[in-house]
C-alpha cells in the first residue's frame, strides 16, 4: 500500500490561465460514462463499453489509476479554474504499447465545451509538462485522419503527421503526429 501512495502523491497536477488539470479519482465516475458515452468520442476514438458508474470505476481503475501507480502518467481531469467540480475534459500522457517508448498526448472534450480553446490550453499545458517536466525526446499524438478538428489542433501544437499505423485489434489505419523536443532550455 504504501508505494500506491507514494506515487499517487508524486502525480501533477497542472493549471493554466482557466483550467486545472488533475489525476483522475473513482468519484469521476459519472463523468467518464458521460464523456465515454459522447457521440464523438465513440466514433473518434472508440467504445469503451461503459453504460453505468460501476463500470466506468472498473474503466479507471483498469486504465488511469493503474497507469498513475505505474508510470506516474495517465489521463486527468481537465475542469475550469472557475468551476472546479465540473469535469469538462480529459488530457494527459498515454503510454501505448503499439508505440512505445514514446508516450501519447491523449484528450477528449465533452462537446459543449468545444470551440473554446479548452482542448488547445490543455495540450499545450500537457506538452510543456512533457517536454520540461518528464524530458521526453518526443511526443506522438494519434488521430484518426477524418478527425479534422483534432488534426487541426495537433498541427497548433507544432505536430507533423509522420506515418499511418495501424493500432492493435482495429481494422482502420491511424495518422501518427510528431514533435521532437529539441530544445529543452
Amino acid at each position: 500500500m504504501a508505494p500506491r501512495l507514494h506515487i499517487l502523491s508524486i502525480l501533477i497536477t497542472l493549471q493554466t490561465q482557466r483550467l486545472l488539470l488533475r489525476p483522475m479519482t473513482l468519484g469521476d465516475a459519472a463523468f467518464a460514462v458521460e464523456i465515454l458515452n459522447d457521440p464523438g468520442f465513440i466514433r473518434f476514438i472508440g467504445d469503451r463499453q461503459v453504460r453505468d458508474e460501476t463500470q466506468a470505476r472498473a474503466w479507471l481503475e483498469r486504465g488511469n489509476l493503474t497507469a498513475y501507480r505505474e508510470s506516474a502518467t495517465g489521463m486527468l481531469a481537465v475542469t475550469q479554474l472557475a468551476m472546479p467540480e465540473r469535469c469538462i475534459g480529459i488530457c494527459g500522457l498515454v503510454l501505448r504499447p503499439e508505440l512505445a517508448p514514446d508516450y501519447d498526448l491523449g484528450y477528449a472534450f465533452l462537446p459543449q465545451f468545444g470551440g473554446q480553446g479548452f482542448a488547445l490550453e490543455a495540450a499545450q499545458a500537457v506538452t510543456r509538462y512533457a517536454q520540461y517536466e518528464r524530458n521526453l525526446p518526443r511526443l506522438l499524438g494519434i488521430v484518426d485522419p477524418d478527425n479534422t478538428r483534432s488534426v487541426k489542433l495537433l498541427e497548433s501544437l507544432g505536430m507533423r503527421c509522420v506515418r499511418s499505423q495501424r493500432m492493435e485489434n482495429e481494422t482502420d489505419d491511424i495518422s501518427v503526429y510528431e514533435i521532437p523536443f529539441l530544445d529543452r532550455a
